[in-house]
């Protein structure tokens, strides 16, 4: 991927025959083969102009001491596309990236990383909406897949992490504590007819205490080993009902730099 990065300094000396030798703005070849066009300072881009990589990437935009640096445009060779603020050169501040598949995130940057409150939605509709901490959706957010289903909480590292929801299409819904995931710790399980479970969860699995709430609202005890039901079995099976709580979607994990 081509670099914004200050010219070398045989560039430097080449821009700077080119600068001395034409009217300020004029456009000149670098080494690097890359083609500039625009302001200068001496023998560095400075203010408003448009570079042009040998593979067909191209900047346009403001520049200060050779790189960019406030607002501007990044074509990629791959076609994905950058528009926003720019710092010493890599992305900063607010901006949108705009990837060839279709793919769209619109946020706050920091070192050409997604940093900060940001937007992400996928080719299939699958969206995202909340914090990012090193291009990771880190910190409270909220993911919708395509199918409707939905988690609203806490995020480390891309992964559901700490306290938060998760429903599905069809209406179940698990509220409690996550790890890496998976539903760990204490939460509620709730079926779309009015049926709960509550208590202990291991690795995705009930684990532990915990008791079911039927349709007529009798309390059934129950303790579970690693999803596997210990006690209540029998009273359980005699109650109606799918007690099947589904697969819980991971976050999806996506990201290409933005670096020039």
């Amino acid at each position: 991927m081509p670099r914004a990065a200050a010219p070398s300094a045989e560039a430097r000396r080449s821009a700077a025959s080119a600068a001395a030798a034409a009217a300020r703005g004029m456009s000149a070849s670098l080494v690097s083969g890359a083609r500039y066009s625009g302001e200068w300072r001496g023998d560095m881009q400075e203010g408003w102009g448009v570079q042009a990589w040998p593979d067909g990437a191209k900047y346009e935009g403001a520049w200060r001491a050779g790189v960019a640096h406030g607002s501007g445009r990044f074509a990629h060779s791959n076609g994905d596309i950058y528009c926003g603020q720019w710092k010493d050169g890599k992305a900063a501040g607010s901006g949108e990236f705009r990837h060839a598949d279709g793919t769209m995130y619109r946020g706050h940057w920091k070192s050409d990383e997604q940093h900060g409150f940001g937007r992400e939605v996928w080719p299939d509709g699958s969206c995202y909406e909340g914090s990012y901490v090193q291009h990771m959706k880190h910190g409270p957010g909220h993911l919708v897949w395509l199918d409707g289903s939905h988690y609203e909480g806490n995020f480390v590292e891309d992964m559901y992490h700490g306290h938060g929801e998760f429903q599905w299409s069809d209406g179940r819904a698990y509220a409690g504590q996550w790890r890496r995931n998976a539903m760990e710790g204490k939460g509620v399980f709730r079926w779309p007819d009015g049926r709960m479970y509550t208590g202990g969860y291991s690795s995705g699995q009930k684990h532990g205490a915990g008791h079911f709430r039927l349709l007529d609202g009798t309390l059934l005890d129950a303790r579970h080993s690693h999803g596997v039901l210990m006690d209540g079995l029998e009273l359980l099976a005699s109650a109606a009902g799918d007690w099947n709580e589904g697969r819980v979607t991971a976050s999806p994990r996506y990201f290409r730099g933005c670096a020039m």
